[in-house]
């Protein structure tokens, strides 16, 4: 069977088909950006990075926030995010690290 336009896709229902393209779904996030930048205000960058981990992002995603080298990150927070981590092995938090 094939449709009214040719292509062999969609149909003659309204909004059948592919949707077009380019169509962002950044702001369905901006709500909870909003509510994390308010809860961090004032955090200090230890703080900020720890709770990007427990959030299940990754310390690369910290340290590129905080503008930071590898080698700087891994100076200024490597032995405090190595300790924090033992302290918290075998949980969810650390197993999503290694993972």
């Amino acid at each position: 069977m094939t449709n009214s336009n040719g292509t062999g896709r969609g149909g003659r229902r309204t909004g059948a088909g592919r949707k077009p393209a380019g169509e962002s779904t950044s702001h369905l996030y901006e709500p909870c950006v909003a509510a994390l930048t308010k809860a961090m205000d004032g955090a200090t960058p230890l703080q900020f990075i720890f709770a990007t981990i427990v959030l299940r992002g990754s310390p690369d995603d910290a340290r590129e926030a905080l503008g930071l080298t590898r080698e700087a990150f891994a100076e200024k927070y490597g032995e405090a995010i190595t300790s924090w981590s033992a302290r918290h092995a075998g949980t969810a938090v650390t197993n999503e690290i290694r993972a």
